[in-house]
C-alpha cells in the first residue's frame, strides 16, 4: 500500500529513546489525555527502565550494561519490578 511507513520490528530501545517516550506519555496523563494511566505507574516506569534497575532485574554488573547501546524496556510494570 503506497504511502503507509513500515518500521522493521524492534525489541529494544536506547534509554534516551525510553525516556523520551514515557516522558511524552506522562505528560499526557498528567494533563489528563490519556484516561485510566496513572502518573504513578508511569513514575515507576521511569524508574525501572533506568540502566541501573535493569542491571540489578537481571542480576548484572551496573557497568556490563553500560556497554551495550540498547537496553530493553518493561512492557508493564509488573515486568519491571527487582527480584
Amino acid at each position: 500500500m503506497a504511502g503507509v511507513w513500515h518500521a522493521a520490528p524492534r525489541t529494544t530501545l536506547t534509554f534516551e529513546e525510553t525516556m523520551n517516550l514515557l516522558s511524552g506519555v506522562r505528560l499526557g496523563a498528567g494533563l489528563n489525555l490519556i484516561p485510566g494511566l496513572s502518573v504513578y505507574t508511569l513514575n515507576k516506569l521511569l524508574i525501572f527502565t533506568q540502566p541501573a534497575h535493569l542491571a540489578a532485574s537481571e542480576g548484572r554488573a551496573t557497568a556490563t550494561l553500560r556497554s551495550h547501546g540498547a537496553r530493553h524496556v518493561c512492557a508493564t510494570s509488573a515486568g519491571c519490578r527487582s527480584r
